[in-house]
């Protein structure tokens, strides 16, 4: 009986493990938010300078909200490049109505509003961005930007040819284009 509490123990111990690992996997660092940033500054006739990055986020969905709740913390102050720096804003869907952006970052489970954020967006000549793949994958943003474990930068070549947004050479030879 004991050997089997144990055994038990064991396998609930490991599966606390491998669901921390991908809890933290998830996460988004300074890394994630400070390679945007370099990205950005890559864009033929970018935004340059310290620029308000609206951080889209649905306050009904728990993982939106918390996605943008941990942008907001890493985008506090000023964090970048000397070429743009981004300052972080939660923004809700209706924001977008009243303010103009030159940077949209979309959250986490925001997939169904990915056609009116993109339009919004178009409308402000802003450029959107996520650490998210599914925002990539399900055209919703331009740049998904990962850096665990290794930096991966991917644009989408849809949206780019359909807002005319260019990368100096150099750069586009370093992205993933989908």
């Amino acid at each position: 009986m004991n050997l089997i509490r144990k055994k038990h123990l064991y396998i609930f111990i490991m599966i606390f493990m491998l669901l921390s690992i991908s809890a933290t996997a998830d996460a988004d660092s300074n890394k994630d938010i400070s390679t945007i940033s370099k990205a950005i500054g890559f864009i033929q006739s970018g935004p340059t300078g310290t620029i308000n990055m609206a951080i889209v986020y649905n306050p009904e969905s728990k993982e939106s909200l918390s996605h943008a709740n941990e942008v907001a913390k890493l985008t506090s102050s000023p964090i970048g490049s000397d070429k743009v720096k981004l300052i972080g804003k939660k923004a809700l869907l209706s924001s977008l109505e009243k303010e103009t952006y030159k940077v949209i970052f979309i959250t986490r489970g925001m997939t169904k509003d990915y056609p009116y954020i993109l339009k919004k967006a178009n409308e402000m000549k802003a450029i959107t961005v996520s650490t998210d793949n599914n925002c990539l994958e399900n055209n919703g943003c331009l740049l998904t930007i990962k850096t665990d474990p290794y930096i991966d930068i991917m644009m989408n070549t849809k949206i780019a040819k359909e807002t005319h947004i260019k990368f100096a050479s150099a750069f586009s030879m370093m992205i993933i284009k989908k």
